[in-house]
């Protein structure tokens, strides 16, 4: 009988882990801007067009198929056994909302995974520019356009928001502007800004 060798589990650093997770978010952000773009004429692409022989997109793919994303036009085989067809995004997989904050206007837009824009709302900010009552105004403009699209709320995954002025986007600060009075050090919002701005 021949004895077989104990096999030691990997051993991973937290760090290491980390920047895995940081790779593999940034491989499936990379084949989604690759999909938008190339894929904005026919809505779908090939994989076979990115070349994805290396594991990392590869599994980037997987990673987005697993989740949702992504989606197979078609589930024919190849002549290798493997699994064929275009991917596209799976437009129906959630939501966004974008806001851009102005001296003069506030404006809303709602879209959905694929970039299309589903509607757009906007407010003037002439008279009513303090921190509280413009995220009113956002949460109004959210609302608003949820409603008319017959979108709902637990759709949206993510809101982005731009300020005139310096910002910490991490912490969700709109740092100093010049063009909105009371914003200094505003928060704007927190890690879960789909709760806050809606």
């Amino acid at each position: 009988m021949v004895a077989k060798p104990k096999l030691r589990p990997a051993v991973s650093s937290p760090g290491r882990a980390k920047r895995q997770r940081e790779m593999k978010q940034m491989d499936a952000g990379e084949v989604m801007r690759q999909l938008r773009e190339r894929g904005s004429e026919s809505g779908e692409i090939s994989e076979r067009h990115w070349g994805l022989s290396s594991s990392r997109p590869s599994a980037a793919v997987s990673f987005l198929l697993e989740k949702g994303l992504l989606e197979r036009t078609s589930n024919g085989r190849s002549k290798a056994g493997q699994r064929s067809g275009a991917l596209r995004i799976n437009a129906g997989y959630g939501h966004v909302v974008g806001v851009d904050i102005g001296a003069s206007n506030l404006r809303v837009a709602l879209a959905d995974m694929n970039g299309s824009v589903l509607g757009k709302w906007s407010a003037s900010t002439k008279k009513t520019s303090s921190p509280d009552l413009v995220i009113e105004q956002i949460r109004t403009g959210v609302k608003y356009l949820l409603q008319r699209a017959s979108v709902p709320r637990r759709s949206l995954l993510a809101v982005a928001a731009g300020a005139p002025g310096i910002t910490d986007g991490d912490a969700g600060v709109v740092v100093a502007t010049s063009y909105l009075r009371g914003w200094k050090d505003c928060l704007l919002y927190t890690s879960d800004a789909a709760d806050d701005l809606t």
